[in-house]
């Protein structure tokens, strides 16, 4: 590896208060490790505020993502492990032995010097938030998204006009006792969105969702199959469900081929160019963990490999089974979209917006987690 000035001056200014341990103690008032350490503090407080000046991402966000991992040793570079070596040395014996043996001097000295090592990695890294060279969101071959409990009436949408669909009509949306958007539209226009290159969506449904029951809704969709000559019959979420299937087929001149949770493959609709609709049992949407590995276990290998064409649509479902997708989309080159809220009439290209994630988003997610586990305690 070969070293540039920045990294040798980040090396020079942090071996200077081990290179005071050798100065005699005899010739300075105080102990010479606590005035380097001193001198190296302040001159890190400056480099760190010019380098904070270029950077969106905050010193907490830096030490709680990408610092700690040098902490735990995980170093690819004659610099990392260096710091790895430093921050051993600090915090295992010269912080402990100087609080124990009773020295507060020393002890300021080593708090100033493990200050000083986290400031000047600052500086020498400069963490930037990905920004992608192409803001605009990507049409991707696969969506992946969280249903709610599909609230929306059948009888509007099924019986709408596929543009009323796809521009999410304020008709549809506002019906005589609602007067709020309706997941199900939002759907529908994330699939109209990545139509072009569509073709497969997982569709992450939790427990409280394939039990969902509505007999007026559920009637509706019902009549809807029968006029049509296509099964009725399954439970409320399987017929309501089937029903939007039809209709998005409808739309999009494209067959739908669904695997449902239990493994059964069920065909609706014709045309060319079929879109495969997986349910992903996903358990319960308030437990991020059982969420994601629903996620890993449907997409694993596409993850893996084709990552750049995986879209996490999380304006559905709940706010954790949304971190949970949103965890994942910060892998690869995934991307993330959200349908933004109270916009009605409008093309799927006005109303979707990419949501540009990276590790440093993990800060607000786990944020927003703790909001949501705060208002179920």
């Amino acid at each position: 590896m070969r070293l540039n000035r920045r990294d040798l001056l980040w090396m020079v200014l942090l071996l200077i208060p081990l290179a005071a341990f050798y100065v005699p103690s005899n010739i300075v008032r105080y102990p010479p490790f606590l005035i380097a350490s001193v001198i190296v503090f302040v001159i890190s407080l400056f480099m760190y505020h010019r380098a904070r000046k270029k950077s969106e991402v905050g010193l907490e966000a830096f030490l709680s993502v990408q610092f700690i991992g040098l902490v735990l040793g995980q170093v690819e570079s004659l610099l990392g492990v260096l710091l790895f070596i430093l921050l051993a040395g600090v915090l295992t014996a010269w912080l402990p032995d100087s609080v124990s043996n009773g020295e507060p001097l020393g002890t300021i000295g080593a708090i100033l010097y493990t200050s000083s090592i986290a400031l000047l990695t600052y500086w020498l890294v400069e963490p930037k938030q990905k920004r992608s060279e192409r803001r605009e969101l990507r049409k991707t071959r696969y969506l992946v998204t969280a249903l709610s409990i599909p609230s929306w009436d059948a009888d509007r949408v099924l019986h709408a006009d596929c543009d009323m669909l796809r521009r999410n009509s304020a008709e549809l949306n506002n019906g005589p006792k609602r007067q709020k958007r309706q997941n199900i539209v939002p759907l529908f226009q994330a699939i109209s969105y990545h139509l072009p290159r569509l073709e497969r969506v997982f569709l992450l449904v939790s427990e409280s969702i394939l039990n969902w029951k509505d007999d007026r809704t559920t009637q509706y969709a019902r009549e809807y199959l029968s006029e049509r000559g296509f099964d009725a019959q399954g439970s409320a979420f399987e017929a309501k469900m089937r029903a939007f299937f039809l209709k998005l087929s409808e739309c999009t001149g494209r067959p739908v081929l669904i695997r449902w949770p239990d493994g059964r493959r069920e065909s609706i609709g014709s045309g060319e160019g079929v879109i495969e609709f997986v349910m992903v049992p996903a358990g319960n949407f308030d437990d991020v963990e059982e969420c994601r590995e629903a996620i890993k276990g449907a997409l694993g290998e596409i993850l893996k490999k084709e990552s750049g064409e995986v879209t996490f649509d999380v304006t559905g479902g709940k706010t954790l089974v949304s971190v949970a997708m949103a965890l994942e989309a910060i892998k690869g080159d995934c991307q993330a979209e959200y349908t933004k809220q109270e916009i009605q009439d409008v093309a799927p290209e006005e109303s979707l917006y990419r949501v540009d994630l990276d590790v440093y988003s993990l800060k607000d997610l786990l944020n927003e987690m703790a909001r949501s586990l705060n208002r179920r305690l």
